[in-house]
């Protein structure tokens, strides 16, 4: 099985222990990330990661990890107490569900059924801590688009509201009620349990190469109650894009601020002063998105000023057309031990210098800079990707993950850190 960080198990990396507090559906209270900031100040080094799955991490640890601080997590209600169950809680849903208009279905009562199931179905402690779950509602920022394993898209049909099934990241024909979602999700995570081998890199792959009917058919045998019905999926695809800044609620009354972080890192102070946002100006929570930003959600309209303020002071990113958004960075040579690149560093600069150019007028491009080929910062294709090399430099590739990388070529190569931010700046140019 993969390994993968949690609380009960830290990773160790160049810069301590690293724990991943995983955060199902991305919705934390502001006492929550308090605590986590408290943790990152008195445990760690301070920083903490927005990862691309919408959850935390916690840099800087002592290897060992520390009661303490899974007794400060649960306290809060951010860990599970099984440690085994705590670790398959991957799940991704739409962060501004319940409060979009545009949304097909509040997403959030399946996320809290799932959450449930996997902490309390024995069944699954053989599942890899890598395999996660989307629920996207439809709306804005559709997260169905990101890598996942089984996924569940909102659809309007004849029938009402149903969730189309994804299986290993494409859609398929089998259509599903709300309420069955969980019993299914369970289901085939244990049907990818039957189906996978020992040395398999991801469950997901076991899924893949089986058809559709064979996995639902295996899955069905443990849920027999399930009602599935069958519509081909339309052709166009779904794509994620970003959003920040004010979002008026499905009330039309209240404001919900996206917030982006610069390269998807906080320091436990900016942490601290954005749950102190969340309790100052809005409703007390904080809603975590997989594209490097958070929301303040409840906020009357006279307070949006004042946030934007504070949020800019802070360095976070608070306008919708704000390119530094699309750029990610993984944690590189400063936090991993499998690259030297100091992407963080190099990504910083790439930032710096993209406020240089219009970019008013320019296609939206994604740019990341990924120390290795396993991709962990941003596993999905960019238009730019960065890709380390042992000398620390980077090859360029278009339109990549960076798990594809090594079976095609670069269009450009040796690419000297001192030289990544001019790099990208002539690529933005055409």
């Amino acid at each position: 099985m993969a390994e993968c960080p949690g609380v009960f198990k830290l990773s160790e990396t160049r810069d301590g222990g690293l724990a991943r507090i995983r955060v199902p559906g991305g919705l934390l209270t502001s006492a929550q990330l308090t605590t986590v900031a408290d943790l990152a100040r008195d445990r760690g080094n301070g920083l903490i990661d927005l990862t691309h799955r919408a959850n935390l991490q916690v840099r800087g640890l002592g290897t060992e990890g520390s009661p303490k601080f899974c007794d400060a997590l649960q306290h809060v209600g951010l860990l599970a107490a099984d440690p085994v169950a705590d670790r398959l809680r991957n799940i991704l849903a739409s962060p501004l569900a319940g409060l979009d208009s545009d949304e097909i279905i509040d997403v959030r009562p399946c996320v809290a059924a799932l959450d449930q199931a996997l902490q309390s179905d024995p069944g699954l402690g053989g599942l890899s801590p890598k395999f996660s779950f989307v629920f996207d509602g439809g709306g804005v920022g559709r997260v169905g688009a990101l890598s996942h394993d089984v996924g569940f898209l909102a659809e309007t049909t004849s029938e009402g509201v149903r969730l189309r099934l994804s299986l290993a990241g494409r859609p398929t024909a089998a259509m599903i009620a709300p309420a069955d979602a969980s019993a299914l999700a369970v289901a085939l995570a244990k049907t990818a349990i039957h189906l996978s081998s020992d040395d398999a890199a991801r469950m997901s792959t076991a899924l893949a190469n089986h058809s559709v009917a064979e996995v639902l058919d295996h899955a069905r045998r443990q849920q027999t109650d399930i009602d599935i019905s069958h519509q081909d999926p339309t052709p166009r695809p779904i794509v994620l894009e970003p959003v920040l800044g004010p979002v008026c609620d499905a009330r039309n009354v209240d404001i919900a601020y996206g917030l982006g972080i610069p390269l998807g890192r906080l320091t436990d102070a900016t942490a601290r002063a954005l749950a102190a946002l969340a309790e100052n100006f809005g409703d007390g929570l904080v809603r975590l998105a997989p594209w490097q930003a958070v929301f303040i959600t409840g906020l009357p309209t006279q307070a949006v000023d004042a946030v934007r303020s504070e949020a800019h002071a802070l360095g976070l990113l608070t306008e919708p057309e704000d390119i530094a958004i699309r750029v990610s960075a993984c944690s590189g040579s400063t936090g991993c031990m499998r690259t030297e690149c100091d992407t963080k560093a190099d990504g910083s600069a790439v930032l710096a210098a993209l406020r240089r150019i219009d970019a008013a007028n320019r296609a939206p491009m994604t740019i990341h800079l990924s120390g290795c080929a396993r991709g962990c910062a941003h596993p999905d294709a960019s238009r730019l990707l960065l890709l380390g090399r042992p000398d620390g430099g980077y090859d360029a590739f278009r339109d990549a993950r960076p798990s594809s990388s090594a079976t095609s070529d670069p269009f450009a190569d040796r690419i000297r850190p001192d030289r990544v931010a001019d790099f990208v700046i002539e690529f933005a140019n055409g």
